[in-house]
């Protein structure tokens, strides 16, 4: 029956967009919903990102996606969710958008091997922007510095780096003192979700793409 019902809505929405353009493909891995900025890994490899603020709790693993155009952009349904949300596409399979693959790549280029430094007094090493299987890669989740429980790690949301209330926390979007991104000893960005921070980048979408590094 939901299989069905999901059909009839992918069909509703094709019909009411007629010259929309419409994906279908799936999550790459586990889904838990969405939560504000929340990024999606599609098998097909594109990626896309939430842009519509909401949140939604559902858990599945790998679940049939449709993304659909209408007149104010790209929405996303979810097989098994009720609710749709709009989204933004940050990277396009390698069929498709190379213009924009190829923006991506150069600043992952620039980024990689890069170290992450808090802006404490103390100048904290909070890991690289390397392979995940780097000991202090921030993509390692069994490292330092990729753990969720590691006190030195962005991804502790209860720690001083990595919770939303921390002035040193890439993840505060108010914050002015975010951790830099330094490579050959010069600072060439900051990690965070504070869109005002010139320079800035999310950690989310470098988590995105973390099999480039």
């Amino acid at each position: 029956m939901k299989k069905i019902l999901f059909l009839i809505i992918v069909i509703v929405s094709f019909n009411l967009h007629l010259n929309a353009q419409v994906i279908e493909t799936r999550i790459d891995g586990e889904f838990e919903g969405w939560e504000g900025e929340t990024i999606f890994k599609m098998m097909n490899g594109q990626i896309w990102q939430q842009s519509s603020y909401s949140y939604m709790y559902h858990y599945a693993y790998s679940p049939e996606v449709i993304i659909y155009k209408t007149s104010s952009g790209f929405v996303m349904k979810v097989d098994g969710v009720d609710e749709t949300i709009n989204v933004v596409q940050l990277y396009a399979s390698k069929s498709q958008n190379q213009g924009v693959n190829n923006q991506y790549s150069e600043v992952i280029i620039l980024l990689r091997g890069a170290s992450i430094i808090a802006q404490d007094e103390d100048r904290t090493f909070l890991g690289t922007l390397t392979n995940e299987l780097s000991s202090n890669s921030i993509f390692n989740e069994i490292g330092t510095y990729g753990s969720d429980i590691s006190s030195n790690s962005i991804w502790n949301d209860i720690g001083t780096f990595g919770s939303d209330i921390s002035s040193y926390s890439p993840f505060n979007d108010i914050t002015s003192t975010p951790p830099m991104i330094v490579k050959n000893g010069k600072i060439i960005g900051y990690l965070t979700v504070n869109d005002i921070i010139s320079g800035g980048i999310s950690p989310e979408i470098l988590k995105a793409f973390k099999d480039e590094f």
